[in-house]
């Protein structure tokens, strides 16, 4: 298969279809989407079963714009909902049986349907940020509030969105910036290094080539955009603004000068550093603080890596991470099934079900952890079976290959240096096969272990 870069999305039916292939995967780092995948039976697999779409949702009733500029009424919506489903008996938290009531009686409060909140099972494993089963007021009022705006873009929107639809026209030049290096550069696009001809700060540049944003989605290109702007955090990548010529769209953000997790140990011994127990807490509690932001916007980035996680700056004694690309990540109302992220950092449940979860991400955390520690990157560009590195890549050439190894391969913790009890404890609960044994962003910040 192709390199460590690369991203997989694919429906379930083609899925399966590429699981009964043998073969070794070949691929260049791009996103498989399928809008119409074949039906295919695969040798001894079961046949691919399909979901029903649900029906169009009636047009949202006019006070529900109201409702999500006031949040103060849908608070008192959502306090109502959570007395009739049982909070009023003193339980601090909704179990999902008691979850069900409050959303049919959330949805009687705000005049909608109740099929506007898809997937209630799903969405209590997602909202549950405290990770006790229960959800609490402040966990139903974001999954209300995340639920109805998505309902009402929808409802709002004309589809797609068309290159029209408010992405201003302009040139790099006209826009006020100097190219004054070349970063990277592709058959999708590339990245640049420029400076603004007044302010004088330095930004980064990713240029989308117009054709392949036509591949990927228009909407898909707004959505990150959206996402980045919505979640911007100190340890999320800032995104300024986006604009487009007559070839390509531009995304302007701030630039990072470190690299990324790739080459951060080594260029941090090449500066003399020592790669102690705290420097590599320092790492990983950025990298959590990233997530527990990005989770608390009701978002899940579906491919944490660590390519995707940047150093802002060349002082490695302190380094301070950013994540990046949020090309493929999910709000956590979406019922989508597509599968999608990259081969030895899916967790089990997403190779299993098409579904992501926001302990998917702190799995794919617990894979950089382990990486970096136990110098098992995986290398650049194609691979065999052969080819060192990546904790659930080695030994792999196909895709079930890899969804096997992360199923059931034990990770090799006893590699990881320095052997800090409390790191090793940490990434080793990130990387259980189940959900449920693995800790919310929140709770692996409030670690004893990290925090020390």
């Amino acid at each position: 298969f192709g390199s460590r870069l690369e991203v997989l999305k694919v429906g379930r039916s083609m899925m399966q279809a590429v699981f009964a292939r043998h073969e070794p995967l070949h691929h260049a780092p791009v996103m498989m989407q399928f809008q119409n995948p074949p039906v295919v039976t695969p040798v001894q697999q079961p046949a691919p079963s399909f979901t029903p779409q649900p029906a169009r949702l009636p047009a949202p009733p006019p006070k529900l714009e109201g409702m999500l500029k006031n949040r103060e009424v849908l608070k008192g919506h959502v306090y109502q909902a959570f007395q009739a489903a049982g909070g009023a008996g003193g339980a601090n938290g909704l179990d999902k049986p008691h979850f069900r009531t409050f959303v049919a009686k959330l949805a009687e409060c705000v005049g909608v349907s109740p099929n506007v909140f898809s997937c209630p099972d799903d969405q209590h494993m997602r909202f549950d940020f405290n990770g006790t089963g229960l959800l609490k007021p402040d966990e139903l009022y974001k999954f209300a509030f995340f639920n109805l705006a998505k309902y009402w873009r929808t409802a709002a929107s004309s589809g797609a969105l068309s290159v029209s639809s408010g992405i201003p026209r302009k040139t790099i030049s006209a826009a006020g910036y100097r190219v004054v290096k070349e970063l990277g550069a592709g058959a999708q696009g590339g990245a640049k290094l420029a400076v603004h001809t007044t302010t004088g700060q330095e930004v980064c540049i990713k240029v989308i080539a117009k054709m392949s944003a036509q591949q990927v989605g228009m909407a898909q290109l707004q959505d990150e955009y959206l996402c980045q702007r919505l979640t911007a955090a100190d340890h999320v990548l800032k995104m300024q603004e986006i604009f487009q010529d007559n070839q390509n769209f531009y995304m302007i953000s701030e630039p990072y000068h470190g690299g990324d997790l790739t080459t951060l140990a080594k260029r941090s011994r090449q500066q003399g550093v020592t790669l102690n127990g705290a420097w590599w807490k320092n790492i990983f509690r950025q990298g959590l603080n990233a997530l527990f932001h990005l989770h608390g916007h009701a978002m899940m980035h579906c491919d944490i890596k660590e390519p995707n996680m940047m150093v802002k700056s060349s002082d490695f004694k302190q380094p301070h991470i950013c994540l990046i690309d949020f090309g493929i990540a999910r709000a956590m109302a979406d019922e989508s099934t597509e599968t999608c992220g990259t081969p030895g950092y899916i967790p089990p449940e997403t190779w299993n079900t098409g579904k992501w979860f926001p302990k998917g991400d702190c799995f794919s955390w617990g894979v950089c952890m382990v990486q970096m520690m136990a110098d098992k990157l995986p290398p650049l560009g194609a691979r065999t079976a052969f080819s060192p590195g990546g904790i659930f890549l080695e030994g792999c050439a196909t895709f079930p290959e890899i969804q096997n190894a992360t199923r059931n391969r034990q990770p090799p913790f006893h590699l990881m240096q320095p052997q800090d009890r409390a790191i090793v404890t940490l990434a080793s609960k990130c990387l259980s096969k189940l959900p449920r044994g693995r800790p919310t962003s929140k709770q692996g910040l409030n670690d004893p272990g990290l925090v020390a």
